[in-house]
């Protein structure tokens, strides 16, 4: 065998060993009267930004590198998904309807290596009662994607995803 054919072989395993990861399935704890909640004040979060850089084609003796930046803001991520599913985002606890409001938080938690360049981010959301401050539930999850930004999202949709088909009983009451 000759030496290209043996390092291409190692080069390949490797590749194949590198993409083949399984995210922790998301951990959830939900109680009963999420139900008679309809409203959602959402803690303001930071940005969280990366920077993409691309490779084009070789155009005219050179190869043109295309570099730019993305960025989400998790309040926003967990905005968007609540009013989907039917609630009333709150610019701030209004004391008329505190009775049905929920305040939901986000934390980052850290990060997993799942193998040569690849890793995954760990969330954490909260939904508090806000008139009590009582955990109505919680989730941790983890998400990976092509940037650190994608990582954040995917993380926050599977745990809000998990949250709501863990939830679905309590619902169809």
């Amino acid at each position: 065998m000759s030496l290209k054919r043996f390092l291409f072989l190692i080069c390949a395993t490797l590749c194949l060993v590198g993409c083949n990861y399984q995210l922790y399935a998301p951990v959830v704890e939900v109680k009963p009267i999420i139900a008679k909640y309809r409203y959602a004040y959402i803690i303001p979060t930071s940005s969280i930004s990366s920077t993409v850089s691309h490779s084009s084609a070789y155009y005219g003796g050179y190869v043109s590198n295309n570099q730019y930046s993305k960025s989400i803001n998790p309040a926003e991520v967990i905005s968007g998904d609540l009013m989907q599913r039917g609630y009333g985002i709150l610019p701030e606890i209004n004391e008329n309807l505190v009775e049905k409001t929920m305040i939901v938080s986000y934390g980052e938690v850290g990060t997993r290596s799942l193998g040569l360049f690849a890793y995954t981010r760990e969330i954490i959301i909260q939904f508090r009662d806000a008139l009590t401050g009582d955990l109505i539930c919680s989730c941790k999850a983890e998400g990976v994607g092509d940037t650190e930004t994608d990582d954040a999202r995917n993380a926050i949709l599977r745990a809000l995803n998990s949250i709501y088909e863990q939830s679905k009983p309590y619902f169809e009451q």
